[in-house]
């Protein structure tokens, strides 16, 4: 190795690691995250013992071949992603002042778009993975209770002392005391890290986490949404509980549901279907196939029965795909009559589970995709308006237009785009990591 190359190495403040010249092209676009086949392993090895010293969730520096430092990050030996890149500041200290600037920057964002301290949206994300400097991790207030998933074996280490910054940063200087946090890291992404599965209390105000009394706090939480109540089952619910990612996709919502005739598919929850409410629409039936699902919807239409008109709200128990296509072939049965009588519908939403978590199904996602917006098209009247979303990051937004266009023509309509969104503003996009930008969701009309 040359003496040069070694001796700016030496000056590294953590163990140096080495990447392509690939990794460096791809580093310098401004992605955060290095992947393992990016590495230089030969001049790694070549290192001497004192310099190669990589510790899996630890910090190291990244330079190039040439030794241009290029970032510092958490180094994970048994991940695909190598680093995860946290500044390329390399004069920076990463101490907890540096983990409380970032906590106050993140929390100020989110005041700044009209969150935190609205009592028409009591719950919103906090922290939202690398878009806010935190590789890995995911935190969501909801009222009182932060819920959170960790995915990075350096944010798994680093976690206790982010929550004692965050606790005291929302107390402090926020006014909000935080009774209950409830961390929820499950799946294959956690094993892709090395980390196994976890799902419990990380703090409580009241309880010591060894007290059998801690369970009486894990009970769901009531927040407010676009000013509906709702209630967020953090322990049970999907990821931690609730999906905050469409709040401002339902309010807008509100804008077009005036006298609508609403068909709801995959209500979950039943947050979609209370803001076609709030809008006016004359009609709304909310489907879901889980049981489970559909107690927690209902349960949500009664904590707003003062405030709104359920008179006109139903629920079925369905499953959507059998449903939309019983619907426009005009086939008999109890739940396809009952859905038919409260049609004609004039407008449908479509906002499925994510169909495609791994890149291998990504075929027969956009198969599912096709399916369900197709049989809607065809469902609706010239005139009538479609909602279709997907959350799945392995469907690209040039797919998932591919997809639409190519129902349209299958069911021979012609289309307006009203609109195009995107997740909620409290989960900011990074423009040189599309990875941070996954939700699509468009509002369309048949013309």
């Amino acid at each position: 190795m040359e003496d040069t190359l070694l001796v700016k190495l030496r000056n590294a403040k953590f163990p140096p690691l080495i990447v392509s010249n690939k990794g460096h092209k791809w580093l310098e676009t401004g992605h955060l995250w290095l992947y393992a086949n990016d590495i230089n392993c030969s001049l790694c090895n070549n290192l001497p013992a004192e310099l190669k010293a990589y510790k899996s969730g630890e910090l190291v520096d990244v330079y190039s071949e040439k030794a241009k430092y290029l970032g510092t990050g958490f180094y994970n030996d048994k991940s695909k992603i190598a680093v995860r890149i946290l500044s390329s500041n390399r004069n920076e200290r990463f101490e907890a002042s540096f983990w409380q600037r970032r906590v106050s920057y993140a929390l100020a964002y989110r005041l700044q778009i009209g969150l935190l301290t609205s009592n028409e949206n009591t719950a919103c994300r906090l922290i939202y993975g690398e878009a806010d400097g935190f590789p890995g991790l995911t935190c969501d207030l909801f009222a009182d209770v932060l819920s959170i998933e960790i995915f990075s074996l350096g944010m798994a280490k680093i976690w206790p002392l982010i929550q004692e910054i965050l606790l005291n940063e929302l107390k402090t200087v926020y006014k909000r005391k935080i009774r209950i946090v409830y961390e929820k890291s499950l799946g294959q992404l956690r094993a892709k890290e090395g980390l196994s599965e976890f799902a419990g209390p990380r703090y409580s105000s009241k309880y010591s986490l060894a007290d059998e009394r801690l369970e009486t706090e894990l009970k769901p939480v009531l927040i407010v949404e676009n000013g509906i109540k709702m209630e967020v089952d953090f322990v049970h619910g999907q990821k931690t509980g609730y999906f905050l990612d469409q709040r401002d996709n339902r309010l807008y919502l509100q804008k077009l549901a005036k006298d609508k005739q609403v068909l709801e598919c995959f209500t979950h929850t039943g947050s979609f279907a209370l803001n076609a409410v709030a809008g006016g629409a004359s009609s709304v039936l909310a489907v879901d196939i889980s049981e489970t699902a559909l107690k927690q919807a209902e349960q949500n239409a009664k904590l707003n029965a003062e405030n709104l008109d359920l008179t006109h709200l139903e629920f079925l128990q369905a499953d959507v795909f059998q449903l939309l296509t019983a619907l426009v072939e005009h086939k008999s049965g109890p739940d396809w009559n009952k859905a038919r009588a409260k049609g004609p519908f004039n407008m449908i939403l479509l906002d499925p589970p994510a169909f495609a978590k791994r890149k291998e199904v990504k075929q027969a996602a956009y198969k599912g995709y096709l399916q369900i917006n197709y049989q809607a098209m065809r469902l609706l009247p010239r005139g009538g308006y479609l909602v279709t979303t997907s959350c799945s990051h392995f469907i690209p937004d040039a797919d998932f237009f591919k997809m639409l266009q190519e129902a349209a023509s299958k069911a021979n309509v012609s289309l307006r785009l009203i609109a195009r969104r995107e997740q909620a503003a409290d989960h900011p996009i990074l423009l040189n990591m599309p990875e941070t930008a996954y939700l699509k969701t468009y509002f369309l009309q048949i013309v």
